[in-house]
């Protein structure tokens, strides 16, 4: 026990201890002073080595601002395109609702077989057969079709803050009456007449719209008498109001615009 303190505290081993305290001291300070020299060339801006850094922070704080900016740009656009998508299944449920309520009230035309009602390209059609509103090749209304206008023109009437469309449909045969060029000529004759009484039904003329379809818009075959006879028709299609259609993205944009003060 006695030699292993003596060993512990003799010259050699102390001289050496007090080496390695010299060597960590000396290489400490040797550090301290790069860091701080460092420190002090980056403050002047005079070394090169902070140059080269500082110019790189400067890209990184430029990029970081711009990826910030372009997120809250993302973030406004989607709350945009949020607020367009609530008020567009609004206007859809509301569009719905006018639907059904038209339904309801025309139900007891479709019942007794003088109307149809379908769901065409996201418009509501009401369909009435050409052969009970006109005779062959004419188009003047025959007293059945008075009466079958007449009733759909009161119901039409209480949507007074809405538009529709009277079009007319053909077979693809050949017009057989001179008065007539052709089956386009035929079928906006026959819708102009039926806007006409609609309005003596007292609808509103700028809520209506005549258009002839002639043949070029069949929802049959031509090929057979039947398909023929569902294609000689007249369309009365409501019309979406412009309100409730979507925004086009130009559209947006200028929304997005602020607006300018008075």
């Amino acid at each position: 026990m006695g030699n292993r303190d003596d060993d512990s505290r003799s010259p050699g081993r102390v001289r050496w201890k007090l080496g390695l305290w010299a060597f960590l001291t000396t290489v400490a300070a040797g550090a301290g002073g790069y860091y701080t020299w460092m420190g002090r060339a980056c403050i002047d801006g005079s070394a090169a080595v902070c140059e080269k850094e500082r110019d790189a922070l400067k890209v990184r704080s430029s990029q970081a601002e711009s990826t910030v900016s372009k997120m809250k740009g993302n973030l406004s656009a989607s709350q945009q395109e949020l607020e367009e998508l609530r008020k567009w299944k609004a206007d859809a449920a509301k569009r719905m609702q006018t639907f059904r309520d038209m339904s309801k009230k025309l139900q007891k035309m479709v019942d007794a077989g003088k109307l149809g009602i379908r769901v065409r390209d996201g418009r509501l059609v009401m369909r009435l057969p050409q052969d009970v509103l006109f005779p062959s090749g004419s188009a003047t209304l025959s007293r059945e079709g008075e009466l079958s206008i007449m009733e759909v023109a009161v119901i039409l009437r209480q949507f007074s803050d809405r538009r529709f469309m009277v079009a007319g449909h053909t077979d693809n045969q050949p017009v057989k009456e001179a008065t007539y060029k052709d089956n386009w000529e035929l079928s906006m004759a026959r819708a102009l007449v039926v806007s006409r009484f609609m309005i003596e039904a007292k609808m509103k003329p700028e809520n209506l719209v005549a258009a002839g379809y002639g043949e070029f818009d069949p929802i049959a075959k031509n090929a057979t008498p039947e398909g023929r006879r569902e294609n000689r028709r007249i369309d009365i299609i409501l019309l979406p109001d412009l309100s409730e259609l979507p925004m086009l993205p130009e559209d947006m944009d200028q929304a997005a615009q602020p607006k300018p003060d008075k």
